[in-house]
């Protein structure tokens, strides 16, 4: 997880909300080697941001 979490570090464009809900992204394994290996900065981005987008809609429901 630090590995992932030192990476979205250098990433601009997140809030601290977003970094939040990236560390909930991050609990999974499965999630923590798609963000690492991916090689495509931009699907990275998005693929981040649509996980960031699942887990707050998740958090308003409950």
């Amino acid at each position: 997880m630090e590995k992932c979490l030192d990476k979205l570090d250098r990433i601009d464009g997140f809030t601290y909300e977003d970094r939040s809900y990236a560390m909930e992204v991050f609990e999974s394994a499965i999630n923590r080697e798609v963000f690492m290996k991916s090689k495509n900065h931009n699907a990275r981005l998005l693929w981040l941001k649509r996980k960031i987008s699942a887990c707050r809609a998740l958090t308003t429901i409950m």
